[in-house]
């Protein structure tokens, strides 16, 4: 099993989408998609606080809240181990992004992170990125560490931010995976650099 993160909020509709990017590494088992954030919908009483029946409801019926959040996680899980290896290679991996509305300029892509199911973090090769605001996304701080660190020939494999379960909110922190550890030393040098306002 492989978890997908930053995919855009259209995949909550159109799972098969995740099976389309991830068919050519291996047969597929089964996806699922998770951590959509959802504006609410009311449940017969006997239902009344049933969260998962919210979400199942909501997401079915498109009352997806993109003001909270802009992208949803998922996950493959494939029929042989061998896919799991050869799928982690595909880092940084590049989609289109589906939520695109802007039809006037080019059409804009999206950094999807792919890992484990139980992800093993090289630290090595990782930087924590804090005071973060709470509406902060994976696709613009990947941005901004590719922009920063472009002159360097720098790679950002992932970005991983730490949300909260409920609101689905970054909890105002989140790391920086790159591609080689030489990087983590050049990244540490952006040290109060402005992202989204803050420092």
């Amino acid at each position: 099993t492989i978890f997908v993160g930053n995919l855009p909020l259209s995949f909550a509709k159109r799972r098969n989408q995740l099976q389309k990017i991830f068919s050519s590494v291996g047969k597929i088992e089964s996806t699922r998609i998770r951590n959509v954030a959802v504006k609410g919908v009311k449940l017969p009483p006997e239902q009344a606080g049933n969260q998962n029946l919210v979400k199942k409801v909501c997401a079915n019926t498109n009352q997806l809240d993109a003001t909270v959040k802009q992208s949803v996680c998922g996950y493959v899980v494939f029929c042989k181990q061998e896919s799991v290896e050869d799928a982690l290679k595909l880092n940084p991996l590049e989609i289109p992004d589906d939520d695109d509305d802007d039809t006037t300029g080019p059409r804009r892509t999206r950094h999807i992170r792919v890992d484990r199911a139980t992800p093993c973090h090289d630290p090595a090769r990782t930087v924590f990125v804090g005071n973060l605001c709470f509406t902060a996304d994976e696709e613009t701080l990947f941005r901004h560490f590719t922009t920063l660190l472009s002159s360097n020939n720098v790679v950002v494999e992932n970005v991983r931010l730490v949300r909260d379960k409920e609101s689905n909110l970054c909890k105002g922190f989140g790391y920086v995976l790159f591609h080689d550890k030489s990087a983590v030393a050049q990244a540490l040098r952006c040290d109060g650099s402005v992202y989204m306002k803050r420092k």
